[in-house]
């Protein structure tokens, strides 16, 4: 008997430190949604609108059917939903992220660009056409206006580098200096292409916010087309008067390769008239 409680007692420290470690490894490791927002102001928004991004969805779900996100953007209420490429995966099945475009369909205009990934299915027309046929807009090289706000949408590069700086350009002739002009994009890695061609906003995705990261040391490991240590990895960057919000995504692709301390997040953008935001 003595000696069970000699080992008790000896053996309780390690599994304190197991119990700790599993606690930690569980926290650093969370995928609970995240919704993470930015405001940008400018002369050129005469009224307040409100921008939901959802990125790389990659047909993740959140909750039997879609629950948790359909509800976080129910309570963020915005004017546009836009998704930035990779909503589709070509591995995994498309029924989650179709049904997630449909609900929202229904109450929300939804403007979507392809990702690589959408790409890989190989049929990409006919994805496509599925995705209009559920009440989405999808922007293959076009533009769309409201009042004051034009999205202008850039395909995926995937399969097509020799187009893409043909249909930058010939997409950037749709830039109404009046307006305000946000360019949606699934690359945050060609941010220097974009910026000569007048966009107040680039919106893109793409990163997963470099998988794993050490905040305030480590903003991301790495990114497709950035290689290790990325510059564009999730956040916001500016320069010569463009601005670019690249979203962390809302990937849960990768169980193998986990998401440490980089939950997967919808983003909200809030444009403001300059003299509200005063």
């Amino acid at each position: 008997m003595l000696g069970f409680f000699e080992f008790r007692q000896n053996f309780l420290p390690w599994l304190l430190i197991a119990m700790g470690f599993v606690v930690l490894l569980c926290f650093c490791c969370s995928l609970r949604l995240k919704l993470r927002s930015y405001r940008m102001v400018s002369p050129k928004i005469k009224t307040p609108q409100r921008l939901m991004v959802l990125s790389d969805l990659h047909s993740s779900s959140f909750g039997k059917n879609q629950r948790r996100l359909l509800q976080l953007v129910e309570d963020t209420n915005p004017d546009f939903i836009l998704f930035p490429g990779d909503t589709v995966d070509d591995l995994r099945p498309r029924e989650p992220a179709f049904y997630l475009l449909e609900q929202l369909a229904e109450n929300y205009p939804c403007l979507l660009v392809t990702g690589n990934h959408e790409y890989r299915t190989y049929r990409m027309d006919v994805l496509k056409q599925q995705i209009i046929d559920l009440g989405v807009m999808v922007l293959a090289n076009q533009s769309a206006a409201s009042e004051h706000v034009s999205v202008h949408g850039l395909e995926d590069p995937e399969g097509v580098e020799d187009l893409f700086a043909g249909r930058l350009e010939q997409l950037a002739k749709n830039v109404n200096k009046e307006a305000f002009n946000i360019l949606l994009t699934h690359r945050p890695e060609r941010f220097e292409e974009y910026i000569p061609y007048g966009f107040d906003l680039v919106l893109c995705g793409h990163t997963h916010g470099g998988q794993w990261r050490l905040p305030g040391v480590v903003e991301g490991l790495f990114a497709t087309g950035q290689g290790l240590f990325p510059t564009y990895v999730g956040g916001s960057y500016e320069k010569d008067g463009c601005r670019m919000i690249v979203s962390r995504g809302l990937s849960k692709k990768h169980i193998w390769i986990p998401r440490i301390f980089n939950p997967p997040e919808a983003v909200l953008v809030q444009l403001l008239p300059k003299n509200e935001a005063e």
